[in-house]
């Protein structure tokens, strides 16, 4: 699956949840809702997926972990150094 038809079909399936429960709810079941939406849909995603933090080439375990990722790599997450996506993302804000 492409980039844009994965992300068309990850915020169809996020459109999908917003309308069922309603507000209100612990963040807990809306990500529960959107898993099974995702696996309906047989989108890959992994749930709750640590980020790992490297400094001076060590990982620490300072406790980060994502809600979820999607995509086709999702089972190598886990194996990647992510040092450099965490260095944007937070130049990003």
């Amino acid at each position: 699956m492409e980039v844009n038809e994965l992300t068309r079909e990850v915020i169809g399936a996020a459109m999908e949840v917003h309308r069922f429960p309603g507000p209100g709810l612990l963040e807990s079941v809306y990500e529960s809702c959107l898993c099974v939406e995702l696996d309906y849909r047989s989108i890959p995603f992994g749930r709750q997926k640590e980020f790992p933090i490297e400094y001076r080439e060590r990982k620490l375990d300072c406790g980060y972990r994502l809600d979820l990722v999607v995509g086709a790599n999702v089972s190598s997450w886990n194996s990647n150094p992510v040092t450099p996506s965490f260095a944007y993302m937070k130049r990003s804000y």
